[in-house]
């Protein structure tokens, strides 16, 4: 198993301007296996080149104490995929009584997140296809069962 998330890691450069610019490195997947989580993370939603990823004040680094803003430097994921449901904007940071949630998070153990109603009803949707299926499937094996035991037994 990984080692637990320790820092965030990502690579900056000063462009032409003197501003810090994320640079994407092919090698920075395998600080996971120092317990680095790689803030340069690609997902096409931020633009090829992260120009639209919504940094914020996330630095490299320890995730360390709380800020004077409550915050920690580590971005909530659910914020991307869920924000309502878990009351953020994407982009929003860990607040500073998600401090346990973030502790089983950085050790890789399953977190609580909310989800959305349309999600818990495409869950609930896809468990009863499920069961709908299985259902159809033993009725089907049942019905050769019993086909195959009247035709061995004479009338």
């Amino acid at each position: 198993m990984p080692p637990r998330v320790t820092q965030i890691g990502i690579r900056m450069k000063r462009d032409d301007a003197g501003n810090l610019q994320p640079q994407l490195s092919q090698w920075m997947d395998h600080a996971y296996l120092q317990g680095i989580s790689n803030a340069g993370c690609y997902e096409p939603l931020f633009g090829y080149r992260l120009e639209r990823y919504p940094f914020g004040t996330l630095r490299p680094g320890g995730i360390g104490q709380p800020r004077p803003d409550g915050t920690l430097n580590l971005k909530n994921p659910a914020c991307y995929v869920y924000p309502e449901a878990n009351g953020c904007r994407p982009g929003d940071h860990f607040r500073e009584e998600q401090v346990e949630l973030v502790a089983d998070l950085l050790a890789r153990k399953p977190v609580p997140l909310a989800t959305s109603a349309r999600r818990q009803t495409a869950n609930a949707v896809g468990l009863a296809a499920l069961a709908l299926c299985a259902g159809v499937i033993a009725t089907a094996v049942v019905m050769v069962l019993v086909a195959r035991i009247r035709r061995r037994r004479p009338v």
